[in-house]
C-alpha cells in the first residue's frame, strides 16, 4: 500500500507502508534497556529513568532539555507514572547533532526517536519510530516493530530536507486500531499518517513510552505525554484539514522558525512594492484561526507558529508604527481593531506583555484620532470622516478587553459609554441587525433595508456577531439581565435575516472579515442561557458547507459559503474576493474552527457535530 503525502507546498511523499502486524511475541532476543537512576528531578520529569549516557537540562527558555551522546543504542523510560491508556499521545523535538553509524535505511544506529513498551522490569519495546539523517542533507523515517524480529511497518525512503529539528508526535485515537505519526520540521517539513492495523493485545501492551538515542549526538526538548488524548470531534478534524490548508498556502519555514508569507491585497508575492512587509490585519485573519484551533486543542505546534509570526512581527515594525492609527499600516478604524484584537489573542495565548502595551497604544490612538461628538459620538470609519461605522466594533471589544485585563477605567468609557451605546442606539434597525454605516442623513442604505445578500449589504455579519460579544461580555461582567436579551436578540436576527436559505450564515458584505469574530461568538454568545439550539446549528451547518462547498480542489476557501468556491458563479470571487487571497480563506475558515471550539465545548452533553 502507497499513501501520498504533502511535502510543503508542491511536493508529495510516497510512504511504504509493510505488512500486517502480528501478535506481540516477546522471545529471549528480546532487547533489554538498562535503567539509571532518575534524571532531573527538579524538571517536572521525575519518574523518567535513563542510561548513563544522558543528561537533562532546563537551559534552553526554561523548557525540559534531554542530551544524549552514544556509541550504542540507549533508551530514557518514562516509569513511576500511570500507564498510557487506551488513548494517548507522545510527542517530542528531536534533533541529530552528530551520528556515528552506518547509512543504511535498514539499519537503525545514527537514528533517535520514540520507543513504545510494555510495563515489564525492564521494558519490553514493541514499536519504535525512528529518525535518521546523513550528511548529505537527506533524512528518513520508520516505523518499526518487533514480532519476531524488529522489521518496518511504514518507511518514508530517503527524503531531502534542510530541516535541522523535528517535532516527532504519535498518537493513539480512542478506539482506533492503529497509530497516527505527524512529523514537522523546522524548515517546513511536514506530513501526517497511519500505521497499519494493529490487534488490540499489541495496542493494549503498550504502556510506556521512551526516547531512543542510538550511536550519535541527540538533542530531545520538550517531551509532552498526553493520557487519555483528546477525542477530536468532527469539526476539530475539520478545521484542522482547513488550517493546513492555509498553512500550505500561507506560511513558509517550520513552527518555530517560520512566519506568514508577507500579503498584498491578500496575495502572497516576491515583489510587494512598498509592502515587502505584508500588510498586518491580512495575516491577523490567518492568526485569529489558528489560535481558535489552539483554544480547542492545545497543539503546542500551533502555538509555536503564533509566537514565531509574532516575534517576526515585533523585528520589522517598530513600536510607533504598531500603534500608528490612521497611518499606512492602520489607515482606518476596522483595521485599526483587526490588529489591535491580533495584538490581544498573541497576548492571551503567548503572555507576551509587548503585544498588550501595543494594543493599549492602538486603541488610544485610535480613540484619540476618530472619536469626537459628531453626528452624536462615536467613531469615525477613517481620517476622510464622512461615516461612522459598524466596523469600529474591533476598537471597542479590544479596549473592553484590556479594561477586563488591566482594569483601565478609561478603556470601558471610551468603548462602552461613546461607542458601544451609540451603535446600540443610530445603528440598531426594527429587525434585530445593525446597520454597517451611518451618515449626516442617517443610516446609509435605509431606503433599501433588506439588501442584505453576498456580496453586498447595507449590514455586516461579522459586526452583527461583535456586537452579540458586546452583549454577552456586559451580561457576564454586570449581570444586567438587558444585555443577554440583547445577545439573544441578536442571534435571533442573524438566524432570521443572515442566512443563505440552506441554513448556513450568509457572507454578506465583507468576505475578508465576517468570519473575525467567529470563535468568540462560538464561545460566548452561543453559550448563554435563552440560546436555542437552532442558533447553534447554523454554526455547525456553515462550517460542513464550508469544508464540503467552498474548498477550492487545491484548498482554498471562498467567501460563498455554500458554494461555488471560485469561478465565474462565485458572486465573491466576480466581487474581487478570490480564495486565493489570505483574507478570504482564512476568514471564512475561522467558522470551522469557531464550530469545532463549540463541538468541544459542549461534548459530550451533545452530539450536534454528527451528520
Amino acid at each position: 500500500m502507497i499513501w501520498a503525502l504533502r511535502h510543503g507546498k508542491t511536493r508529495w511523499l510516497a510512504l511504504a507502508v509493510l505488512g500486517g502486524l502480528a501478535p506481540l511475541w516477546a522471545g529471549e532476543n528480546t532487547p533489554k534497556a538498562g535503567l539509571g537512576s532518575d534524571i532531573d528531578p527538579q524538571s517536572g520529569m521525575t519518574g523518567w529513568k535513563a542510561d548513563k549516557e544522558w543528561n537533562a537540562d532546563l537551559r534552553t527558555n526554561n523548557l525540559t532539555t534531554y542530551r544524549a551522546d552514544t556509541r550504542k543504542k540507549s533508551v530514557v523510560w518514562q516509569v513511576d507514572q500511570p500507564a498510557l491508556g487506551s488513548s494517548w499521545t507522545v510527542e517530542v523535538d528531536v534533533s541529530i547533532t552528530k551520528t556515528y553509524g552506518k547509512l543504511n535505511w535498514h539499519d537503525d544506529s545514527g537514528s533517535g526517536g520514540i520507543s513504545l513498551a510494555a510495563d515489564n522490569n525492564p521494558p519490553v519495546p514493541i514499536v519504535e519510530i525512528r529518525l535518521k539523517p546523513t550528511s548529505g542533507k537527506l533524512f528518513q523515517m520508520s516505523i518499526n516493530y518487533r514480532d519476531h524480529a524488529w522489521r518496518p511497518i511504514l518507511v518514508t525512503g530517503w527524503q531531502p530536507a534542510t530541516d535541522a529539528a523535528f517535532n516527532l508526535r504519535l498518537t493513539r485515537h480512542p478506539g482506533a486500531h492503529c497509530l497516527h505519526v505527524s512529523l514537522t520540521g523546522n524548515q517546513g517539513f511536514r506530513y501526517d499518517s497511519d500505521t497499519p492495523e494493529l490487534t488490540d493485545a499489541n495496542l493494549a501492551a503498550i504502556t510506556v513510552c521512551g526516547l531512543i538515542a542510538n550511536s550519535g549526538q541527540f538533542v530531545f526538548r520538550n517531551p509532552r505525554i498526553v493520557s487519555p488524548a483528546p477525542v477530536p470531534g468532527r469539526f476539530q478534524n475539520m478545521a484542522a484539514i482547513a488550517v493546513e490548508d492555509l498553512l500550505t498556502h500561507f506560511w513558509i519555514g517550520g513552527p518555530d522558525s517560520g512566519n506568514i508569507i508577507p500579503t498584498a491585497h491578500g496575495y502572497p508575492g516576491a515583489d510587494l512594492g512598498t509592502l515587502a512587509r505584508g500588510g498586518l490585519w491580512e495575516r491577523s485573519m490567518l492568526l485569529f484561526a489558528l489560535e481558535n484551533l489552539y483554544r480547542t486543542t492545545g497543539d503546542q505546534l500551533l502555538l509555536r507558529r503564533i509566537t514565531a509570526d509574532w516575534q517576526r512581527t515585533k523585528k520589522l515594525f517598530t513600536r510607533e508604527e504598531l500603534e500608528a492609527a490612521g497611518g499606512p499600516i492602520h489607515p482606518a478604524c476596522d483595521d485599526s481593531g483587526w490588529d489591535a484584537w491580533m495584538y490581544l489573542i498573541v497576548h492571551r495565548s503567548t503572555g507576551d506583555s509587548y503585544a498588550l502595551e501595543r494594543a493599549k497604544g492602538l486603541i488610544n490612538k485610535a480613540f484619540d484620532r476618530w472619536l469626537d461628538g459628531e453626528l452624536g459620538g462615536s467613531l469615525w470609519y477613517n481620517n476622510e470622516r464622512r461615516a461612522k461605522s459598524l466596523y469600529q466594533v474591533g476598537v471597542v471589544l479590544s479596549a473592553l478587553r484590556i479594561y477586563e485585563l488591566t482594569g483601565d477605567e478609561s478603556f470601558r468609557k471610551r468603548a462602552i459609554d461613546d461607542c458601544y451605546e451609540w451603535m446600540e442606539t443610530h445603528l440598531l434597525r426594527p429587525d434585530g441587525l445593525y446597520w454597517a454605516d451611518y451618515g449626516k442623513s442617517g443610516p446609509i442604505g435605509a431606503d433599501r433595508p433588506d439588501d442584505i445578500r453576498e456580496s453586498g449589504s447595507v449590514s455586516f455579519l461579522g459586526g452583527n456577531m461583535a456586537m452579540g460579544i458586546l452583549h454577552a461580555r456586559l451580561y457576564r461582567m454586570t449581570g444586567n439581565e438587558k444585555y443577554r436579551l440583547r445577545a439573544v436578540r441578536t442571534a435571533d436576527a442573524i438566524l432570521n435575516h443572515l442566512n443563505d436559505g440552506k441554513g448556513a450564515y450568509l457572507d454578506d458584505r465583507d468576505a475578508w472579515a465576517n468570519g473575525t469574530f467567529a470563535g468568540e461568538w462560538a464561545k460566548e454568545v452561543l453559550s448563554l442561557p435563552g440560546i436555542k439550539e437552532v442558533h447553534r446549528q447554523q454554526l455547525y451547518v456553515t462550517a460542513k458547507a464550508i469544508f464540503h462547498n467552498a474548498r477550492t480542489p487545491d484548498g482554498y476557501y471562498g467567501g460563498c459559503w455554500n458554494g461555488p468556491a471560485d469561478g465565474p458563479d462565485s458572486r465573491w470571487s466576480m466581487g474581487g474576493s478570490r480564495p486565493q487571497q489570505i483574507m478570504t480563506s482564512a476568514s471564512t475558515v475561522n467558522i470551522i474552527a469557531a464550530a469545532a471550539m463549540l463541538e468541544a465545548e459542549r461534548r459530550p452533553l451533545e452530539n450536534n457535530g454528527s451528520e
